[in-house]
């Protein structure tokens, strides 16, 4: 893309957005406006359409024809629209605040959308977290108890004497099903061949002589048959599976434990409040998921200067700051975490909270978190269709 071709003003008066739920508190999008108007004499407007999952919001600018100027989807969801040339690279001109995010994310070895060339850049990371098990800490379980029994709790009928049926509930994520089954399938077979299981993604050392936990990756048939087949039972003893608003499932005790977002855990436990909730979060010992969503500009953007704009403003360290704040998931901005609220009246502060940081979190010094979640990335369209059809098994069939 020539960026010198395109003017530096608003070209339409509305900016579209798709995004995720509850994602960030009504004041980023009123402020954006006003600053706008104040800085240039123009006044726009913001429309929002609002998707649940990766697939919708690929669905909906591929087949349904939506058309949208910023869009936020994860890793693999990145990857999957690269390679269909369904996103715009950007302007790195014009993003000074990219800048301000942490090295991780900008270190090509670590993060492919960060400037491994100095020009393309096809998405900007805007929060990041884990998945992994939200769960009622007054049901007489620890912390380890849930982290050791992980994945495998989804298929049992009671777990140290309580009732599970109907309790536990899952993702409508097709990925992070099969991937947190594929963890639990890969544990398992570890264990059934004798060996001391290891939830890392690779691991040639002995014992395992080549053999490792299964990857959320994973591309073969026999292994997505056999999560497959895993996931069509395990739901006869689900709530559901569901992706809105999890924290109150939780809350209300409906469900004891769920698969989830670490993020919609913390804004469900409060922690920042006199009164959090008994729910608590922690990752299976099997496995879990890393993910970094980001703000991405489809091909079908008429408003290529003002998205840079927003997505500029998104990484100014007082905006991401008080985007965190409200959503309790983890900054990918550092100089956002340094202006993280606190509250000592509480004894909190999200900065020391492992269940958002993990082992990023100031002061943490217990096993590592990370290492054993993964990001997933495209599998290719060929496996793709293949998890979709298989997907439509496990709820439908």
């Amino acid at each position: 893309m020539d960026y010198g071709l395109v003017p530096q003003s608003v070209q339409d008066r509305t900016l579209r957005i798709a995004q995720w739920y509850d994602y960030w508190p009504g004041s980023v999008l009123t402020n954006f406006v006003d600053l706008i108007r104040n800085r240039y004499g123009v006044t726009i407007d913001i429309s929002q359409e609002i998707y649940t999952s990766d697939q919708e919001v690929f669905t909906w600018i591929t087949t349904a024809g939506k058309k949208f100027d910023l869009i936020f989807p994860a890793d693999f969801n990145v990857e999957q629209m690269v390679r269909a040339g369904l996103l715009y690279n950007m302007n790195k001109d014009w993003l000074p605040n990219y800048g301000n995010l942490f090295p991780w994310l900008k270190d090509p070895a670590q993060n492919r959308y960060a400037y491994p060339n100095g020009r393309d850049l096809y998405a900007v990371p805007y929060q990041w977290g884990t998945t992994g098990l939200g769960f009622r800490t007054d049901k007489g379980w620890t912390r380890d108890d849930i982290r050791q029994a992980g994945m495998e709790l989804f298929w049992m009928d009671q777990f140290m004497g309580v009732d599970l049926s109907r309790k536990v509930m899952m993702l409508d994520e097709n990925r992070e099903c099969f991937g947190l089954t594929y963890k639990r399938l890969g544990w398992n077979e570890q264990l059934d061949l004798g060996w001391a299981p290891t939830n890392l993604t690779a691991n040639p050392a002995a014992p395992y002589d080549g053999e490792y936990q299964w990857s959320q990756n994973e591309t073969g048939q026999a292994r997505l048959d056999a999560a497959t087949q895993a996931l069509i039972d395990a739901r006869s003893r689900l709530y559901a599976f569901n992706t809105v608003n999890q924290g109150p499932y939780l809350t209300l005790d409906v469900v004891y434990i769920d698969m989830a977002w670490s993020g919609d855990i913390m804004y469900a436990i409060r922690p920042h409040t006199s009164t959090p909730q008994p729910v608590d979060y922690v990752i299976p010992e099997q496995g879990g998921t890393r993910w970094v969503t980001n703000a991405a500009i489809p091909r079908d953007c008429r408003n290529l200067w003002l998205v840079h704009e927003f997505i500029n403003y998104l990484l100014d360290p007082e905006v991401g700051a008080n985007i965190t704040d409200w959503n309790l998931y983890a900054t990918p901005n550092a100089e956002s975490f340094d202006l993280l609220t606190a509250y000592p009246s509480y004894g909190w502060d999200p900065r020391e909270d492992e269940r958002i940081y993990a082992d990023l979190a100031f002061g943490y010094s217990g096993p590592p978190i990370l290492e054993r979640c993964e990001f997933q990335h495209d599998l290719g369209p060929e496996a793709t269709i293949r998890f979709l059809t298989a997907w439509n098994d496990v709820k439908f069939s």
